[in-house]
């Protein structure tokens, strides 16, 4: 059990957002060639560039990007609670965990998060209305977004409870429609620095892909573990299960894990431990691999997937952190925060 202490707190100084002037410093980093961790302006982190073989920039020989991290500078019209996703526009949406979009969340959010914006809290962070520091929250600021879940009266029908940055992507890309090198890669910082799970809760945090395999319009979804309650279930592997509520094939890949992804050089891999500093989270998903997947769940499930990767389209991604409640005696908390997302097609080797 992991419980959390109030007088605890991250300090600021270490958390906050990296400025426009590091932002600044990723391109003048990218144009010399240089894939190092950069520093922002405030003494704090930035982008972290992973070990690629050239820096990132778009090059249709080497490197094509999907999204790279924005600056947002108000949360305003960035929340949805329980809403119909946009496309093309970043967002924080949450699942069953009440009306988060509702009221401005003028307490410390980041003593759960350890995420301190440096903005007003009506332009930073949100909650349900009349919440006062005792319901579930989100933050968004610059390249940074933050995230409180406290369970909710559990849905009967879709038992999970969620908040996730989320994009999507019209029209829908296709990362593997680049001859046999292509690889599409993901990567991020992250932390939870706090997970209670006492109350009967099983929580975990992930990357999802919304993939869809155009020949027969059948939607696969690909996730990747950055932090699970049960040491039992990533001793598991990369497994393929069927997501009953969906009714589709969920790929549920670890960091670390070689079977359907390989890790950017420099990743964290999936843990059960949570932890409180910025860490770096990076995958590659090559075409063997994806047909790996496909392989797999065509045998588990007999779906008919193509065994072409050029057929494949991503839809969407979301991060965040998820808890599954299936009874109303049941219940949780868990926070995270989530930096500079990027996501991208390269045409070399990872390793």
């Amino acid at each position: 059990m992991i419980v959390k202490h109030p007088s605890k707190r991250i300090s600021r100084s270490t958390l906050i957002n990296w400025s426009i002037a590091g932002f600044a410093a990723l391109i003048l980093a990218a144009a010399v060639m240089m894939p190092l961790v950069l520093r922002a302006a405030d003494g704090g982190r930035a982008v972290y560039l992973p070990l690629l073989q050239r820096p990132p920039a778009d090059d249709e020989e080497y490197y094509i990007r999907h999204y790279m991290p924005i600056y947002i500078g108000d949360i305003g019209t960035r929340i949805l609670a329980n809403a119909r996703l946009p496309i093309n526009y970043s967002v924080i949406h949450t699942v069953d965990v009440g009306l988060v979009s509702s009221a401005t969340a003028d307490w410390e959010v980041g003593d759960y998060t350890g995420f301190y914006p440096s903005g007003d809290y009506a332009v930073t962070q949100r909650e349900l209305r009349g919440g006062g520091g005792g319901t579930s929250a989100v933050q968004l600021e610059g390249f940074t977004a933050g995230f409180f879940i406290r369970s909710q009266p559990p849905n009967p029908e879709f038992p999970y409870q969620l908040a996730q940055f989320y994009y999507g992507f019209d029209p829908a890309v296709h990362p593997w429609d680049y001859g046999d090198d292509a690889h599409l890669c993901v990567d991020h910082e992250a932390a939870v620095p706090y997970s209670d799970f006492a109350g009967g809760s099983i929580n975990y945090s992930y990357v999802s892909l919304q993939l869809r395999d155009e020949s027969t319009d059948t939607l696969l979804w690909f996730t990747m573990t950055q932090y699970d309650q049960r040491p039992e279930v990533l001793a598991k592997g990369d497994v393929v299960h069927w997501w009953e509520e969906a009714g589709d094939a969920i790929v549920i890949g670890l960091y670390g894990g070689e079977k359907y992804s390989s890790l950017l050089p420099g990743s964290a891999r999936s843990t059960s431990d949570t932890w409180n500093d910025w860490r770096y989270f990076g995958f590659c998903v090559s075409r063997p691999q994806l047909l790996q997947a496909v392989e797999d769940a065509n045998n588990l499930f007999d779906l008919g997937l193509s065994e072409d990767p050029d057929d494949y389209v991503m839809q969407a991604i979301g991060i965040g952190p998820e808890m599954q409640i299936e009874d109303k005696d049941k219940t949780g908390e868990m926070a995270m925060r989530l930096r500079d997302v990027r996501v991208y097609t390269i045409l070399d080797s990872v390793e």
